[in-house]
């Protein structure tokens, strides 16, 4: 089966970085944290991994074909963690200069 669609296969790949983080957080952190600290950072993690799946699939699409799903991986990884790390630059200066 070949999905040639550069969305679709990005959205695969954040789903699948997705599952292993939840995963992962609640084998690591499970019974320490309420469900409200778990719906937030699963609310974070979803929105940063659905920007990524767009910016991973709309640079895929401009190349002339599909990429690898190696390079479709590397990419939606390097794209989530540059959102996240954008996402807390903006929460810092939010916080420094008391824009709330």
């Amino acid at each position: 089966m070949s999905i040639s669609n550069s969305y679709i296969r990005a959205g695969i790949v954040c789903a699948v970085i997705f599952v292993g983080c939840v995963f992962r957080m609640f084998q690591k952190y499970g019974a320490d944290w309420s469900s409200r600290h778990s719906a937030l950072i699963m609310a974070i993690l979803g929105f940063g991994l659905f920007i990524s799946s767009l910016l991973v699939g709309t640079f895929s699409r401009r190349s002339e074909k599909p990429w690898p799903w190696w390079k479709v991986g590397i990419a939606s990884f390097g794209c989530l963690l540059a959102v996240l790390c954008l996402m807390r630059l903006m929460q810092e200066l939010q916080d420094r200069f008391h824009l709330r």
